[in-house]
């Protein structure tokens, strides 16, 4: 009988912690992106503050076009894109924790 109630305290020491910790979450990193188009090029600035960082982002210069690529930029670093064709295109960013934006941009012959 004695065991028993060990155990069951056992329990509840182990089961109160891992039930806590999954209900509070991760912290959240906060991404930002800024893109700039040029005369046939796009810079992507990536900035990420707070939270667990992520190791990469990922950004998708040609987003829903059948060149769609997913190109690794560090999570507060900068990615230049060349020879992109010109017209409006949509960059689409994305960060582990910190969520996913597009943009809209016109790259200039």
């Amino acid at each position: 009988m004695q065991a028993s109630k060990i155990l069951g305290f056992l329990a509840v020491l182990v089961a109160v912690p891992v039930m806590s910790a999954a209900s509070t979450g991760v912290a959240a990193a906060d991404a930002t992106a800024t893109v700039t188009a040029g005369k046939k090029w796009i810079v992507v600035s990536v900035t990420t503050t707070g939270g667990d960082l992520p190791e990469w982002c990922r950004v998708d210069p040609y987003f829903g076009t059948p060149q769609t690529v997913s190109l690794e930029v560090a999570p507060s670093g900068n990615l230049f894109v060349d020879n992109v064709p010109p017209g409006p295109r949509k960059v689409s960013v994305w960060c582990p924790n910190g969520g996913a934006s597009v943009h809209d941009v016109v790259v200039q012959a």
